[in-house]
């Protein structure tokens, strides 16, 4: 992971279909984190899939940019919040906050 960034070093998963296949980041959940490394997200490439848990691999915040520069547009959401879009031309919808609140 990168060194001196340590927001860009925090964890999230993504489903092995982003990472091995290079399928697009349609679908994302932010929940809790679960220690200092761990963001909270959670990507996949399809919102409806059920992933098991041997489908996911961890990649760091700036792995994620690196691959979909788009991610760095939500990133920030507090816990609790969705994202979602039918493919990757098209904008992030946020749900599970009210952004007019602010972020803790």
């Amino acid at each position: 992971m990168r060194r001196g960034r340590p927001d860009l070093d925090r964890a999230v998963q993504v489903c092995e279909h982003i990472a091995n296949e290079g399928k697009p980041v349609l679908w994302g959940r932010r929940n809790e984190a679960d220690g200092s490394e761990d963001s909270g997200w959670q990507f996949r490439c399809n919102g409806d899939s059920v992933e098991p848990p041997i489908g996911f691999r961890f990649w760091s915040i700036h792995e994620l940019i690196e691959e979909d520069p788009s991610v760095s547009m939500i990133i920030n959401c507090p816990s609790g919040a969705t994202v979602e879009r039918s493919h990757s031309e098209e904008d992030w919808v946020v749900t599970g906050y009210d952004p007019r609140k602010p972020v803790r």
